[in-house]
Parts: C-alpha cells; sequence; structure tokens
C-alpha cells in the first residue's frame, strides 16, 4: 500500500500545482479585461468632457448612472473613476504630464502579443529603437494586466513619469509584491537606487503562494 499511498500524494501534490496555476492564469485574464475596460473609459471621459457641457460634472453623473445599473461594482465610484481619467492621462496626455505618452516608449510587440503567448524579453525604451506608434488600446496587457487595479492607483500617484512607473511595474511582477511591498519600495527611494533607463519585461506568472498572486485572486475590482 505503501508505493500507491505515495503516487497518489505525487499525483494530488501536482493536481492541486495545476489548479492553483490555473486560477492564476484566469485572475489575470479577468485583470486583463479589467484594464482594457478602464482604459477605454478613461480615454472616452477625457473625449466626452472637452465635447459636452458637463465638463467636471460629467464623473458624478456617469458614477450615479453605471452604479445604478451596477450597484455591485466598486470601481465605479466618483474616486474610482477619477483614477480610471487620471491612469489614461498619465500614460497618454504629454500636455498634461509634461512626458512622451507610452506609445512612443513601449516597443510595438508588448501590445500586439496575443495574451496566451508567453513574451519574449523586450526593451521597454531603448536608443537603439525606432519610436513607433502603438494602438490607444491596449496598453501592454501581457504586462499590466499581471498586476491589480490597486497597485496601479499607487503608481500613477508616487510615480512621477512613465519610465519610473514601468520600473515598478517590472519589479512587482518580477518579485510577486503586494501592494503594501510596492507602496513601501515607492517611498524608499528605489527607483533613484536602482532605476535604469533600461526597463526589462518579462511575462511569468505570479508564484501560486505569493502575496501578488493572492491580491490578483481576491482582487475586489474584479467586476464584483
Amino acid at each position: 500500500m505503501a508505493k500507491p499511498a505515495k503516487a497518489y500524494h505525487h499525483w494530488l501534490q501536482q493536481l492541486k500545482e495545476r489548479i492553483r496555476s490555473a486560477q492564476i492564469k484566469a485572475a489575470i485574464r479577468v485583470n486583463t479585461e479589467l484594464l482594457h475596460l478602464y482604459w477605454g473609459l478613461g480615454r472616452e471621459i477625457i473625449e466626452k468632457e472637452k465635447e459636452t457641457q458637463w465638463g467636471n460634472k460629467l464623473i458624478e453623473q456617469l458614477s450615479k448612472d453605471l452604479l445604478a445599473e451596477f450597484p455591485e461594482m466598486k470601481g465605479f465610484s466618483i474616486t474610482n473613476l477619477y483614477y480610471i481619467k487620471r491612469w489614461f492621462q498619465f500614460y497618454n496626455h504629454p500636455e498634461i504630464t509634461g512626458q512622451q505618452p507610452v506609445a512612443q516608449i513601449l516597443p510595438q510587440v508588448v501590445a500586439e502579443l496575443p495574451a496566451n503567448k508567453k513574451l519574449p524579453q523586450v526593451v521597454a525604451k531603448s536608443p537603439l529603437r525606432k519610436k513607433v506608434q502603438l494602438p490607444v488600446e491596449p496598453i501592454v496587457p501581457q504586462v499590466v494586466g499581471q498586476i491589480p487595479w490597486g497597485h496601479h492607483r499607487e503608481i500613477i500617484t508616487k510615480c512621477k513619469d512613465i519610465n519610473e512607473a514601468l520600473f515598478f511595474i517590472s519589479q512587482t511582477t518580477q518579485h510577486n509584491w503586494s501592494r503594501s511591498v510596492l507602496v513601501h519600495q515607492m517611498e524608499s527611494g528605489l527607483y533613484k537606487r536602482k532605476g535604469k533607463a533600461l526597463t526589462n519585461f518579462e511575462y511569468t506568472l505570479p508564484k501560486p503562494q505569493s502575496d501578488l498572486a493572492n491580491e490578483l485572486l481576491k482582487n475586489p475590482y474584479h467586476f464584483d
């Protein structure tokens, strides 16, 4: 009976690992779709504010109407809608942020690879690369989609420019940081100590038992 029991235990462990991996893949896919939604919504809010008489009151009205239809969705609060608008502005509006839009910093391959393929290691900024125009949607979903929306809110609040933001996105995915650890690293001046002009992204799944994986699985913004 010893051998069958040992074989069963080994198979069970493998099965648990596959289930955890599937859970994380599903969470990343949902997270990416959520960020697609927010990205487009941020762009449309900016456009509508310019086109309509609502101006700054547009977000308040939009929040009221969306929460009436989707009362369980935390992401449609007035505060979060302002963050969504700010998130899009941070990466796309140099006249507001005083920096290059993300489309001129990241290579086109990042945004075009399908989500079910593994990304090669790519360079986010290189003097040898020509500047290329990316589609407005999506913004590097394979990389950005690996961290929860709460992480993104902290990054755009505390980072001064896109290069610093991409550095912390990369570090978060590499080291499986929770949001609290990410905030600590930003506030401790890690980018000034170790940040580089070249930011490398490598697509890997978060470790199943890591803080990042746990936060992805429990993300309160996942369409509730």
